[in-house]
């Protein structure tokens, strides 16, 4: 588990042909307006084609959750980054 938040966690996977890393966002929708911010999230990503930005392969229903798969942020997030740096965006 790489972290946890408001509607589930997200884990590193690895891609057992391929070798890759994938960060799985695991979410599990009890609202619908929940099911609706979700859904406005994956547009977005899937729109987003951009090197600083996580790239979305596909979503996916496995045990009552919702799979998202992305980019596997080696270096973590962006918070993590601007927690260890004590640095500021600009």
């Amino acid at each position: 588990m790489l972290g946890q938040g408001a509607y589930g966690s997200v884990s590193k996977a690895l891609h057992k042909k391929t070798g890759e890393l994938y960060a799985i966002k695991m979410l599990s929708a009890t609202s619908m307006a929940e099911l609706d911010s979700i859904k406005k999230e994956i547009q977005i990503l899937k729109l987003c084609d951009n090197e600083h930005i996580v790239k979305y392969y596909g979503s996916y229903f496995k045990d009552s959750n919702l799979w998202i798969v992305l980019e596997y942020c080696h270096a973590g997030s962006i918070i993590d980054l601007l927690n260890i740096t004590q640095r500021k965006l600009n």
